[in-house]
């Protein structure tokens, strides 16, 4: 998933929205790191900290989430753009913030900003897609076509489901199975065709979950 900015309205919304957001949180069974104000401040060395635990899981994905980003320190953010240019394809980063404006605009550059809402619906949509790909590879893919996350009403919403489904694969092709390779290039083909228009929103996810199923 790529990195987020969760914009919040006030500080006491922290405490009543991140449970919210983490039950929709696909099941990690490396857990989540949460990352406070040491003091006033989030501090470059709870940065590095963090880099030498992500390290020592190697490949293995965790969620990050960081409350009160914007007390982050300029050499905090500094050393956390380095972090999401590598490691943001392996690991979930989640920045909560009160004041984006206080957030680095090359950290802004690199991560989705969302409403606290916005982020909730989309993490729930990627757990749905994790599912139905389980599903998939289970041998089961063609229950995926009744799914109503499966069932887009334009052409933009077909886009959005085939970039969830390219994201969540890409994270997946460490396994090295063939199946997860050829269902990504099936899956940026078809999102290829409906950037062109040139193909019906519902039958770029029927094509994809066709040719996913037949694979396996």
């Amino acid at each position: 998933m790529h990195p987020q900015i969760i914009q919040l309205s006030q500080q006491q919304e922290i405490l009543e929205v991140v449970p919210q957001i983490v039950s929709t949180l696909p099941s990690n069974p490396h857990g989540m790191i949460i990352i406070e104000p040491s003091g006033s401040s989030i501090t470059i060395e709870q940065i590095r900290e963090l880099r030498r635990d992500l390290q020592l899981v190697g490949k293995a994905n965790r969620t990050i989430l960081f409350h009160s980003f914007e007390k982050a320190t300029i050499e905090a953010q500094n050393a956390m753009l380095k972090m999401l240019e590598e490691l943001s394809t392996t690991h979930m980063f989640l920045l909560f913030t009160t004041r984006i404006d206080a957030i680095l605009p090359t950290i802004r550059s690199r991560c989705t900003v969302n409403t606290h809402f916005e982020v909730k619906e989309e993490l729930k949509a990627n757990t749905q897609i994790l599912e139905i790909i389980s599903s998939i590879r289970k041998g089961q893919g063609l229950a995926g076509m009744s799914h109503p996350l499966m069932q887009p009403t334009s052409l933009d919403d077909a886009r959005n489901l085939l970039k969830l489904i390219i994201t969540a694969l890409h994270a997946q092709l460490k396994t090295g199975d063939p199946w997860v390779s050829a269902s990504l290039r099936k899956a940026l083909e078809l999102l290829s065709l409906s950037e062109r228009n040139n193909i019906n929103a519902q039958l770029s996810i029927d094509l994809w979950l066709l040719d996913a199923s037949r694979r396996k």
